[in-house]
């Protein structure tokens, strides 16, 4: 279909109203939920099953030289003990196993954590720009792509070197992945598949560790898991993901590509079965005012022009540079930066929740599905700051908690019981649903407060921050559990910071989606949204 040959009407309609022309949650807009969903169930299956691609030998100990029977012990005794020996009838076959990351190496599976988040952090310097520059379709398929490949060559590492070295590519890759993605589902279609896009990638999320649970029983080979399980579904999805995806009409009416613009919302149209959309759309007037003013020469008009096009042309430093996101940017590194240091820091202290690690992150998981669930009439109906007040606190409280929880020396083992693990258990359900449901109405509010010029930097630097910070997630959780604490608690303090500073953030629900910065907009022409220009002559003879 070429959209070009079309006779396009001088009736102008904002980028929202055009989207809701084409179908807002209809075919098109199903086909992407679903690619980009079991993109995340892999996705999650990486994040979330580090702590069984990590898991712990079973040891049995002898702890005196006058000991005759050999006794299951715990990780912390079995390198104490006199004599140790892994017990591989109980062992799964994890990386710590194959690579020998324990007692005096157990310090290198913290190493691996924060080498994997240090390329979370690099990637957010990398692919939001590459999304400004080359677009949103290209720089999704392009991490899609990374992240297959790089697990795909772990499952062949032959050292922990080669395995550290790919697992960074790794974080690189899934990260640019969960940024882009996030993006691209705000600005492909209007609000209402925008409220439940998120909703679905995070139920996609959270049911996957569900299904990982069961399937790490029968698929117990990290290699196997590596390639077979996440390496070559990647790929899979990349070659759908190219073929089936456009670029948003959101990011190309920002670059002023109105054409493109025009030819990709014909192609949703076609897609979903609707009459094609031969319209002008939003800039297009200031577009034709800037390059056909009758007061310049030649050589201004070019200039004029190309001084508007470069207004779209933005970097990590106007996030701060411009006073109308400068404090909200802020805010969001803090906000953002607590829900990956609970949220990962909880993913990596499974051992450590009362229960055994199949059963924890079972129960977490459910505890997130219903979490999400329950965010869609929350994100519908609840404005975001008293939403992001009250569950930002619910998660601090219930980490603090824990600091009464301790697990008693005689309680350690799986198959013993004891009143403070049901509470660990209880507490650490609670942090699940209560940082589930704040992380969800973040996603929504990010891009919510972020015009579309900047709004892939502005994740960018939001979720390059949290990845930072959880770079040191690893290192703390490993040296906390050395002591048989719990690491989640002392991260609780931060929460009720951040819970005090969600009222001072501005309130978004309820407002259409900004497109250029304020900044930039205050002297623009009012624009006529799905008016006729031909109702003012004077109006239409500027512009024609």
């Amino acid at each position: 279909m070429n959209s070009n040959s079309l006779i396009v009407s001088n009736t102008y309609f904002s980028i929202d109203k055009a989207l809701e022309y084409v179908g807002d949650n209809s075919r098109f807009q199903k086909g992407v939920i679903n690619i980009l969903s079991i993109t995340w169930m892999l996705f999650s299956f990486m994040i979330m099953g580090q702590p069984f691609l990590f898991q712990e030998p079973v040891f049995k100990c002898k702890f005196t030289e006058t000991d005759t029977d050999l006794k299951e012990c715990s990780f912390q005794q079995a390198c104490k003990a006199h004599y140790k020996e892994i017990d591989m009838s109980q062992s799964s076959d994890s990386v710590t196993l194959d690579f020998e990351l324990y007692c005096d190496r157990q310090y290198l599976i913290g190493v691996c954590g924060s080498i994997f988040f240090a390329g979370n952090a690099i990637s957010g310097f990398i692919f939001p720009p590459l999304s400004n520059k080359k677009g949103r379709k290209f720089a999704l398929c392009l991490s899609i792509l990374l992240s297959g490949v790089s697990i795909i060559i772990c499952g062949f590492s032959h050292n922990i070197v080669q395995f550290m070295i790919m697992f960074f590519f790794c974080g690189v890759g899934l990260n640019g992945f969960e940024t882009i993605s996030l993006v691209y589902v705000s600005e492909i279609s209007a609000e209402k598949f925008r409220n439940y896009s998120t909703i679905s990638l995070g139920c996609a999320w959270s049911i996957a560790q569900i299904l990982y649970g069961f399937i790490t029983y029968y698929i117990s080979s990290w290699r196997y898991q590596c390639i077979f399980l996440m390496g070559i579904p990647f790929l899979i999805l990349f070659w759908i993901a190219r073929g089936y995806l456009l670029e948003t009409p959101r990011y190309l009416v920002s670059k002023s590509r109105f054409a493109d613009a025009r030819a990709v919302l014909n192609i949703i149209c076609h897609r979903n079965k609707k009459p094609q959309f031969q319209y002008k759309l939003e800039g297009e007037v200031e577009e034709e005012n800037y390059y056909t003013s009758a007061y310049q020469t030649p050589e201004e008009k070019y200039s004029s022009y190309y001084n508007y096009q470069q207004q779209n042309n933005y970097g990590y430093l106007d996030l701060f540079r411009y006073s109308s996101i400068r404090i909200t940017t802020l805010y969001l590194v803090i906000f953002w930066s607590f829900r990956y240091m609970i949220y990962y820091g909880q993913s990596l202290s499974l051992s450590s929740l009362g229960a055994e690690m199949h059963s924890n992150l079972t129960l977490t998981a459910i505890s997130e599905t219903v979490a999400i669930l329950m965010s869609a009439p929350i994100k519908l109906k609840m404005k975001r700051k008293p939403s992001l007040f009250w569950f930002s606190l619910i998660t601090a409280l219930c980490c603090i908690s824990l600091i009464f929880l301790n697990i008693p020396e005689n309680c350690y083992l799986d198959q013993q019981a004891c009143i403070q693990k049901g509470l660990i258990v209880f507490s650490a359900m609670g942090i699940r649903f209560g940082i589930s449901v704040f992380g969800g109405i973040l996603m929504t509010y990010t891009s919510e407060r972020y015009p579309t010029v900047v709004r892939s930097l502005g994740y960018g630097i939001c979720i390059a921050s949290g990845k930072i910070i959880t770079i040191f997630v690893p290192l703390i959780v490993v040296f906390v559990q050395s002591y048989n604490l719990n690491p989640l608690a002392f991260f609780g303090f931060i929460g009720i910071g951040a819970a005090i500073l969600c009222r001072f953030i501005t309130e978004t629900f309820g407002q259409p989606l900004q497109d250029q910065l304020e900044e930039t907009t205050k002297n623009e022409i009012p624009l006529i949204e799905m008016g006729n220009m031909s109702a003012s002559g004077k109006l239409q003879k500027s512009m024609l």
